[in-house]
C-alpha cells in the first residue's frame, strides 16, 4: 500500500513538473501560473514526505 501510493505521489509529481517546464518552455507563463505551479509542487512534496517519514516512525 504505502509503495503504490509512493508511486502515485512520483508520478503525481512528475506530471506537474513536466506541465510546468511545457508552460515555461512556452512562454506563457504568469505570476499567478507561476506562483500556483509552485504552490501545487509543494503540495505534492509535503504529501510524499509526510507518507514517507510516517511509514518510517509507524
Amino acid at each position: 500500500m504505502a509503495v503504490d501510493q509512493k508511486e502515485d505521489i512520483l508520478q503525481e509529481l512528475e506530471e506537474l513538473r513536466k506541465k510546468l517546464y511545457v508552460s515555461a518552455d512556452s512562454h506563457l507563463l504568469t505570476s499567478q501560473e507561476i506562483y500556483q505551479a509552485s504552490t501545487n509542487l509543494d503540495k505534492v512534496i509535503v504529501k510524499y514526505l509526510k507518507g514517507k517519514y510516517n511509514d518510517k516512525y509507524a
